[in-house]
Parts: structure tokens; C-alpha cells; sequence
């Protein structure tokens, strides 16, 4: 590329300056001469201000500096490559893909990629997705800004309420290619209720909330749906201290264990075992109708230890788990990740 400046009316597409005719990388004039990438062959560039546009596209008067900037660069390279492209088709390509992202980053990261796509020789300039290659370029050559830091310590006073936790270094380089102020207005978001965080973000920041395979994406709320298990629905009968584990799992649930059932001498079949109970009485009848009656005396709830209880005829340990859960929408990411029935998303 060359390194001198270009003259009055020319596009420089090397590191040089450019004249008072044109923009340095976008170009206002036409007929400019530049060394292109591929080598040393001068390629004689014709760049007009505003390209002809299709009805309704988005000329580059009213884009973002820094989209014609970028898209300029790119077009231009691609014209340069490959003169049955479309211009214009390129540009409103390229700036409906980016035009609300570019405006957000820092000035040194969208230069890099602009240089990085100066740099491109005609082969990658004509893969098509060169753009991408070129913003992960100079988003990896990044450091955080001043602005970062103090946004990912919002960040983290308010993770605990409602938003997905990202370890320090992933909330950095999430927020590293996006200017200060664009990184300030995130901060505003992070002041909002949980409940309105993600609307403030799509309003104030344009969408650019969540991953996504180019941009690391700004943190997003998750919120704690689901429907909660109830405390009740852990009691048990015959129950073991698995079971109290799992009463004790829910929020707000406690559990107890008592020997509970209804004692009958009904189903006494023999005479010892009839009358080893007080208040059961064997009662002889024809061959095979003896029959023990009466009620025992001893409820199952005397029994208060498990060997007992589970000895006993007709009692069981019963667990009683008791309590009001509190609704997912209630509990912090932590408790919600433990809450049986609940789920972050």
C-alpha cells in the first residue's frame, strides 16, 4: 500500500492522508490513483462521493460516520477487486448488517478493522466475509477502555438479583469493543429493576443484548420461571432420611418424622400373635374363622423412635414435609438454580 498522502480529489487506501477533496478512507473525490494490496500494480480507483443508490436504500449522506466509513472501505475494496460488483448493493448490504453495531464501538477498534480490510488482498476481499474476520481481528488486539471496569463492577452488584453471572474476565470481554459511552449507556440499564433491564437495553442499546457469533454480547438478565414444588408434595409414608433431604431441598420447607397409622387386631391370624397385644382378643369359632377382635391399646403415635415404629404392626414412619415455598419468580439466580421446579432462562 502506499504511504504517502493522496492529492486533492483522491482516495488514499494505504496509511497515508488524504487531500481536502476526499475522505481518507471513504473517498469524495474520483479518478484517484493507489497501490492496491495484491502487489505493487497502481489500480486507478473511480470513487464518487454518493454512489448512485436503489430507491429507499440508505445513502451514504444519512448513514453513520463510522458505517461509511467502514462500508466505504469495504465496497470501495470490493469494487477495486471485482468491477462487476455492485456498489450501491454492496453498501446497503453492508450497512443494514451493521449499521446499529458499528456506531457502538470504540474509535481505535472499528480503525483497526477498517485498516485490517485496506490490508485484505483481492481473495479474502472476495470470500465474503472478510467484515467478520476483520472485527474479530481488532477486537482481539483490544484492550478494555477505562470505561469497562467500572461497568462489570455494576455488573456484579447486580448479578445477584437478577442477571446470568459471568465471571470477571467473560463480563470484560463482553463489554470490550464498545465505546465508553455506549458502555455507560449499558450502565443506566443495570440501575433498572430487573424486570425492565432487558427492555431498557433493547430501547437504549438498539438490541445489542445477548451473544452472538460475532459480538460477545452485553450481559442479559435471566429471569427464575417455573413452577415450584410444594412442601406437601414431600411428605411420605414409610419414609427414609433420603426423603427429609429432599423435603429440606425446597425454600422455606421443613420436615418431621412421626409413626403414624391405624392399629387393628383385625388381621391377628394367630392366637399368639392375638393376644401378645393388649386390648386384642382371640375369639374361637368353626375350622378356619377364629378371629381376633377388639383395638389395640398401643397407638402407633407412642412409638417414637424409627426401630419401633417400623416394628410395630400397622404404623409406618411417616415424614411431614411443611412449609410455603416461595415462587421462582421471587428467588435469586443462586436459590434458583437449587429450587426443585424452578429454572433460570
Amino acid at each position: 500500500m502506499g504511504t504517502g498522502g493522496a492529492g486533492t480529489g483522491e482516495t488514499a487506501m494505504g496509511s497515508g492522508g488524504a487531500g481536502t477533496g476526499g475522505n481518507p478512507i471513504v473517498g469524495g473525490g474520483t479518478g484517484g490513483t493507489s497501490l492496491g494490496p495484491d502487489g505493487g500494480v497502481a489500480v486507478t480507483i473511480d470513487a464518487p462521493a454518493i454512489p448512485d443508490a436503489p430507491s429507499g436504500m440508505q445513502t451514504m449522506t444519512n448513514m453513520p460516520a463510522e458505517v461509511r466509513s467502514f462500508c466505504g472501505t469495504l465496497c470501495q475494496r470490493t469494487r477495486v477487486c471485482d468491477t462487476s460488483r455492485d456498489e450501491a448493493i454492496c453498501l446497503e448490504t453492508c450497512a443494514n448488517t451493521n449499521a446499529s453495531i458499528v456506531p457502538k464501538l470504540r474509535a481505535d477498534v472499528l480503525a483497526e478493522a477498517v485498516q485490517c480490510l485496506v490490508a485484505k488482498d483481492c481473495a479474502s476481499i472476495l470470500m465474503g466475509n472478510v467484515a467478520n474476520g476483520c472485527f474479530k481481528q481488532a477486537i482481539a488486539a483490544a484492550s478494555p477502555s477505562p470505561g469497562v471496569p467500572s461497568f462489570c463492577t455494576a455488573y456484579f452488584q447486580k448479578a445477584d438479583q437478577c442477571l446470568d453471572l459471568f465471571s470477571r474476565p467473560e463480563c470484560e470481554a463482553a463489554a470490550l469493543p464498545y465505546s465508553d459511552s455506549f458502555i455507560n449507556l449499558a450502565g443506566t440499564c443495570l440501575q433498572k429493576s430487573c424486570d425492565d433491564y432487558n427492555t431498557c437495553a433493547d430501547l437504549t442499546l438498539n438490541g445489542v443484548v445477548g451473544s452472538t457469533a460475532l459480538w460477545p454480547g452485553l450481559p442479559k438478565v435471566k429471569k427464575c420461571v417455573g413452577q415450584v414444588a410444594t412442601c406437601a408434595s414431600r411428605s411420605s409414608s414409610y419414609a427414609y432420611d433420603y426423603d427429609l433431604q429432599e423435603c429440606k431441598r425446597i425454600k422455606d420447607c421443613s420436615g418431621a418424622f412421626s409413626c403414624a397409622g391405624t392399629p387393628t387386631c383385625r388381621y391377628r391370624y394367630e392366637k399368639s400373635s392375638c393376644e401378645s397385644d393388649p386390648g386384642c382378643t382371640w375369639n374361637p369359632g368353626p375350622q378356619f374363622f377364629d378371629q381376633c377382635s377388639g383395638t389395640p391399646m398401643k397407638a402407633c403415635a407412642s412409638f417414637s423412635t424409627e426401630p419401633s415404629c417400623r416394628a410395630a404392626r400397622d404404623c409406618a414412619w411417616f415424614l411431614t414435609c411443611s412449609g410455603t415455598a416461595r415462587a421462582c419468580s421471587v428467588l435469586s439466580p443462586a436459590d434458583c438454580l437449587t429450587q426443585p421446579g424452578c429454572r433460570l432462562e
